[in-house]
């Protein structure tokens, strides 16, 4: 990863690492997000060396279709930390009252789980959105192992920055752009999202329901579907239930800029 320090791990002594909970192939060997993940220095290691420190860390958790599956929930006690490698993953807050917020969606390669550092229990439930994977990082064996690999511990401060960037960038569109502009910023996140993982963007299907849209983004589901109708009228796209076709990128980002220039708007959202 450009500007992780250079770490020579040839002599890690991975006797003095946890021991792997099994002798199984580590799910990162054939993950394509894995540089995404993990520390360019960490391939300086020899195989048997990367291996044992990936068992001993990662495990992967598979969440079926639509099951709507846990993988934790609000208040329960915090140990892990989750990256989804496949399909997508929603956070939700229950308040006082019982009212219910999507605070956040997470994609392939995005790591979520962080609000559970501080207290020590999750700040929020987190569920599946149909078929999803996702690795599972025990954190307390994660702390361990960055005594001996600083790159990885370095490498995990430099996704939760990111993480704390993008929510940053989230509160500035809830807060000052227009309900349009929401939605624009919500599906332009998506696409650039798959067009960093060389996937295509002319044709897709968003994860989410209109109905956690309008959660995640403060709004009824009656104007979610009024500014997507608005916005499939601009040529903006096409859409057909959670079909995405057409997309115009360029487009589709100048709407979202368009209305407020003033304020500073991403160039790549997260």
């Amino acid at each position: 990863m450009n500007g992780a320090p250079h770490i020579d791990l040839v002599n890690v002594d991975t006797a003095a690492l946890p021991a792997p909970s099994s002798t199984h192939q580590a799910p990162c060997e054939a993950c394509e997000l894995q540089t995404q993940c993990l520390p360019a220095s960490l391939n300086a290691t020899s195989d048997s060396q990367r291996q044992h420190l990936l068992r001993s860390l990662v495990r992967q958790l598979q969440a079926h279709p639509l099951s709507q599956q846990y993988l934790f929930r609000q208040s329960t006690p915090f140990n892990t930390l989750y990256i989804v490698r496949s399909g997508a993953v929603k956070t939700i807050l229950l308040d006082s009252s019982g009212c219910e917020q999507i605070t956040g969606f997470y994609y392939p390669g995005d790591l979520f789980g962080l609000d559970g550092i501080n207290t020590h229990h999750y700040a929020t439930t987190s569920v599946a959105l149909g078929q999803a994977s996702v690795c599972a990082v025990d954190f307390s064996r994660l702390e361990r192992i960055s005594t001996f690999v600083p790159a990885l511990q370095h490498h995990i401060f430099r996704m939760m920055a990111r993480e704390i960037e993008r929510n940053q960038r989230m509160m500035a569109v809830l807060n000052h752009k227009s309900a349009d502009q929401r939605v624009a910023f919500l599906l332009l996140r998506y696409a650039l999202h798959l067009r960093r993982l060389n996937q295509p963007i002319q044709q897709f299907s968003i994860p989410m329901s209109r109905r956690d849209i309008a959660s995640h983004l403060g709004l009824a589901v009656e104007t979610v579907s009024r500014i997507l109708s608005r916005l499939q009228r601009l040529a903006l796209f096409r859409i057909e239930g959670r079909q995405v076709y057409a997309l115009d990128l360029a487009r589709l980002q100048a709407h979202f800029e368009a209305v407020e220039p003033r304020l500073p708007s991403p160039h790549s959202p997260q």
